[in-house]
């Protein structure tokens, strides 16, 4: 299989979707091969979201590709602005080694690809982690993973979030 599971507290997916002004307090749970977990949103893709906030516990395991931020999980063409997450995000890959298998885990997104974000501030603890000490785990405050990064402006992390990857990418304030 390689489908994708998507789970968020607001939607699974979304794509070329304006938010503004939302809350969202539930706890959110994804699995399968391909997993995204995000507080508001699994996925989000060439949209905006505009003063929300998320306070929540968010999981993803996958046996491929594992995603999770206490916003949104995986980002794609993004605006995020005035917005931000009090989570506990766990990232668990559970598969054999292969390569493109990863997972990533972010206080206020699990990655980030060709968007925005400013004015954003998280709290939490991210934790990524893999069944095979092989494979590629991360995790961050502001975000685990990112390529072909847009602007990041006044963005900030609690100092006492506890992150736990193989690798830190420690973004913003």
């Amino acid at each position: 299989s390689s489908g994708f599971a998507c789970a968020g507290g607001l939607a699974g997916y979304a794509s070329g979707t304006e938010m503004t002004r939302i809350f969202s307090s539930s706890d959110v749970t994804s699995s399968g091969y391909n997993a995204y977990a995000g507080g508001m949103v699994g996925s989000l893709v060439m949209s905006s979201l505009e003063e929300s906030a998320a306070h929540t516990i968010v999981s993803s395991t996958a046996t491929n590709i594992s995603i999770s931020g206490g916003l949104s999980g995986h980002n794609n063409g993004v605006a995020i602005r005035d917005c931000y997450a009090l989570a506990e995000v766990t990232s668990y890959m559970h598969g054999p080694f292969s390569d493109g298998a990863y997972a990533f885990a972010g206080c206020l997104l699990g990655s980030f690809y060709d968007q925005s974000l400013t004015n954003c501030f998280t709290r939490g603890n991210a934790t990524a982690s893999a069944l095979n000490d092989d494979m590629p785990v991360v995790a961050g405050w502001i975000h685990a993973q990112s390529s072909s990064i847009g602007a990041i402006t006044n963005c900030y992390y609690d100092e006492e979030s506890l992150i736990v990857g193989d690798a830190l990418l420690i973004v913003g304030g």
